[in-house]
């Protein structure tokens, strides 16, 4: 809520997330995975029926990897990657850097919850093991650009990548090579409009809290009882979390 009411708009931000916040839960059991639909499995996880295609479709070189992975990757969006989409829009014009972690872990083969962190402090080779988190021989060019940027920050106030606005979307895709690439979180928008926002639907509570009046119920809160009601947003928000209407 204090994205949205403008709270640090004053201050530049860079935020981002691995790709697979989430993943290392199913890890252990993939392959017996394997013979679980990936439709019921994301169902059993929360997903809504409306958002099964348009998220399988934006997800195509995920879900193509197992049940294991297009779970994790759901789980990810929904706990991280959905957030982070909010609050970036919620900034508006403020000064904000998107990133993504991409580079996968020589253990687990994607971007787990925390590898990014050794990257970031230029720690791989730390006495500290780092393997069982990055696997073997992690590459030192990938902390050097991350490591880099976060200095940068600091010093200068930008990490040396363009802002995020709502006309490019431009996302940093850390991996070997890393890129810049347009709409970086573009996989994830299929849970935006029907999860709603959880700024929103905050708001929303204290709003019926102060005047009891409560919101005219969604289409999806008619149908599901349990989840958030979104709360109606600007015309600029909408468009900025790619939602239609």
């Amino acid at each position: 809520d204090s994205f949205a009411m403008g709270v640090g708009a004053d201050k530049p931000l860079v935020i981002g997330a691995t790709d697979d916040e989430f993943s290392m839960i199913f890890f252990e059991n993939a392959k017996k995975m394997r013979w679980v639909p990936k439709r019921f499995m994301l169902r059993k996880l929360g997903m809504p029926k409306e958002a099964m295609k348009p998220y399988l479709e934006a997800n195509r070189d995920v879900a193509a990897r197992g049940t294991a992975r297009i779970g994790g990757r759901f789980l990810t969006d929904l706990m991280f990657r959905k957030s982070l989409l909010e609050t970036v829009c919620y900034r508006g014009d403020a000064s904000t850097w998107v990133y993504r972690f991409s580079g996968p872990s020589g253990v687990f083969g994607f971007a787990e919850h925390c590898i990014d962190v050794p990257f970031f402090f230029d720690c791989i080779d730390s006495p500290v093991a780092m393997e069982p988190l990055t696997g073997p021989n992690p590459p030192q060019s990938l902390a050097d650009e991350v490591h880099g940027a976060a200095v940068a920050f600091i010093a200068t106030g930008a990490p040396g990548w363009p802002v995020y606005t709502e006309a490019t979307k431009q996302t940093r895709v850390y991996d070997t090579p890393s890129r810049i690439v347009s709409d970086g979180y573009k996989s994830v928008r299929p849970l935006l409009e029907i999860f709603g926002s959880r700024l929103g639907a905050s708001a929303s509570r204290r709003h019926h809290h102060r005047t009891g009046i409560s919101p005219a119920p969604t289409l999806s809160s008619r149908r599901r009882s349990h989840l958030p009601t979104p709360h109606p947003r600007t015309r600029a928000h909408r468009s900025c979390l790619g939602e239609s209407g």
